[in-house]
């Protein structure tokens, strides 16, 4: 039986009022011009594909305009949707333009912080990509390109954490970023491709343990995932050299983490 509940006029209204809303994150869309907007507007509505050069058929991003459309979340039918329709070119597509969206997603348009796909955000994000950072799924690079790519998220997560934290600049963050989704992925990083001689830890760790030293001072988005970090940080996984850096910069005099603990000594 089809979602698409067309001939409800209930069903219908409230269909075009949720497309008041999700219209304004589609315009925000930079890689979707405007000459497919009626198209991807009638799909959403009705679930009809419509015909012509700027139907959504065409779109490289269609599949996840589908799947962030379609009344139906579950998994069971997305993969369907994944065997029967768009082709492969249209899926890489989706996947890349998805974490591109999450990996900026710092406030919404107009405003604030919250979903940017209508609550499916980390729903999309387990579909198109796995968690964590093992060779085996990456079987298409080279041993060279896995281990760069390995650097890059190291390097790319770690930056994220830092934006996340820094809010005295960007405001409240947002727990849609997809940084709330990869820290697997990044502790598998530090395994494989930590480089002591880069400054991102130290500046990650003075934001951290000022946050963990005085969670009442900070909004709950940023203590969240300070302390979604520093479980990572406490993961026995991880290799001695980084446990030794993180315990080296953390002891440094004025650091918020040596600061918390000569007042407890002190009580």
């Amino acid at each position: 039986m089809s979602a698409w509940h067309t001939e409800d006029p209930e069903w219908m209204k409230e269909r075009k009022r949720h497309w008041a809303s999700v219209s304004k994150h589609v315009n925000y869309l930079y890689f979707i011009d405007s000459e497919w907007k009626p198209s991807i507007k009638h799909f959403f509505l009705t679930g009809e594909v419509t015909e012509g050069d700027f139907s959504i058929s065409t779109l490289d991003v269609a599949p996840l305009l589908a799947l962030w459309f379609d009344p139906d979340d579950s998994v069971e039918h997305w993969y369907s949707l994944r065997e029967q329709q768009f082709d492969d070119y249209q899926w890489r597509d989706s996947a890349r333009r998805l974490r591109e969206v999450l990996n900026d997603l710092r406030s919404l348009p107009g405003g604030g912080v919250g979903s940017f796909f209508s609550d499916r955000d980390e729903q999309l994000y387990d579909f198109f990509f796995k968690r964590g950072l093992r060779r085996e799924y990456f079987s298409d690079l080279s041993d060279e390109e896995f281990e760069k790519h390995a650097w890059d998220v190291y390097r790319g997560v770690a930056s994220s954490i830092i934006h996340g934290l820094y809010t005295e600049h960007l405001g409240t963050p947002n727990p849609y970023n997809s940084v709330n989704y990869r820290l697997e992925e990044w502790r598998d990083a530090i395994i494989l491709a930590y480089d002591p001689e880069r400054q991102e830890l130290e500046i990650l760790l003075q934001l951290l343990d000022q946050t963990l030293s005085e969670p009442s001072k900070f909004v709950k988005e940023r203590v969240d995932l300070a302390r979604n970090v520093n479980k990572v940080l406490e993961d026995s996984t991880l290799p001695e050299d980084f446990m030794l850096r993180v315990r080296e910069l953390r002891s440094r005099p004025c650091h918020p983490h040596c600061l918390k603990e000569d007042e407890e000594e002190q009580e």
